[in-house]
């Protein structure tokens, strides 16, 4: 047993990273970052678009600072980076307590006749919040997004106009949703930027 607690010692002891040694250092930069020598040497890369995307956008999680940007607030129809928002929403009605992963949805006919990507999910079928929500994330189903904005909101048509409320809130000015996953519909669109600051609000929960 000695001899065991000595090896998993041993390996511990080789994968703590022998980078951050000094007190002078690592009282500026914590203990989890990399501080390596390529840490402090300013960047010096240059971002040639090949042509390809219509729209770009770099920002830095921690501070919201714009790193990159071509046409990043050109309205364009989003397809399922929709449910970012509908993530958002999702997450924040779990958190404040006002749903539980544990609860049971009921899903709809409305709910269940959405095309494209899609958990097949029945009329009158039931599913909890925490498997509705994986199978938005994981397989972007359009059926459970549906669900759930049903089950938070009351119907699809209010979970919408959530959306578009938290949006403005977070300072979205080049963003419309008339639907909740992102299927294809007139007057939906956002652009990179406000696509930007809705997945840097997600990323919180």
């Amino acid at each position: 047993m000695r001899r065991f607690i000595c090896f998993l010692l041993t390996i511990q002891l080789l994968l703590i990273p022998f980078s951050v040694t000094a007190t002078e250092e690592a009282s500026v930069y914590p203990y989890d970052i990399p501080t390596g020598s390529f840490w402090f040497e300013p960047a010096n890369a240059e971002y040639i678009s090949d042509g390809d995307a219509k729209s770009l956008l770099l920002m830095e999680y921690s501070t919201g600072k714009v790193l990159f940007a071509e046409n990043e607030k050109e309205h364009l129809p989003i397809a399922s980076v929709t449910k970012v928002i509908s993530t958002l929403l999702v997450m924040e009605a779990i958190d404040s307590g006002r749903i539980s992963l544990s609860d049971m949805v009921t899903v709809s006919e409305y709910a269940a006749s959405m095309g494209g990507s899609q958990v097949f999910l029945e009329p009158g079928e039931q599913m909890t919040v925490e498997d509705l929500l994986k199978s938005l994330v994981v397989v972007s189903a359009n059926d459970a997004t549906v669900a759930l904005g049903e089950y938070i909101c009351g119907s699809e048509a209010s979970f919408v106009s959530a959306m578009n409320a938290r949006a403005k809130e977070l300072g979205c000015e080049n963003t419309n949703f008339v639907n909740t996953n992102g299927l294809p519909a007139e007057g939906h669109y956002s652009c990179a930027l406000d696509i930007a600051l809705i997945t840097r609000e997600l990323m919180k929960h």
